[in-house]
């Protein structure tokens, strides 16, 4: 939270910070969840987590609230992220890393 924190002094942006649990949040009470997922369970390379979080910030967000994900280009999230929010579109990416943003609808 203190990058973001200092992202945003940087830029001149305010936006409330808050690092909390998908599951600790009233259903549709969130404008926008930013996630960064972790792909690696113990010794082994798994979306499970990632999963879990997608369907945890649909849940959370309200109509119109956007999910923005930052992965590794080779896990595919965009793949999951259409099956979970019916859309996804790539916002920046590299040969290693994309974002990307689903919109509940």
């Amino acid at each position: 939270m203190t990058g973001a924190r200092r992202r945003l002094r940087q830029h001149r942006l305010t936006a409330p910070c808050r690092r909390r649990r998908l599951a600790d949040v009233p259903p549709g009470s969130v404008d926008l969840v930013l996630n960064n997922p972790p792909f690696h369970s113990h010794l082994a390379t798994t979306d499970a987590t990632a999963r879990t979080m997608f369907h945890g910030a649909r849940t959370a967000l309200r109509q119109g609230g956007e999910l923005w994900v930052v992965g590794n280009r080779h896990l595919g999230y965009h793949t999951q992220l259409r099956r979970t929010f019916g859309n996804c579109t790539t916002v920046a990416g590299d040969p290693k890393f994309v974002v990307l943003r689903a919109v509940k609808r």
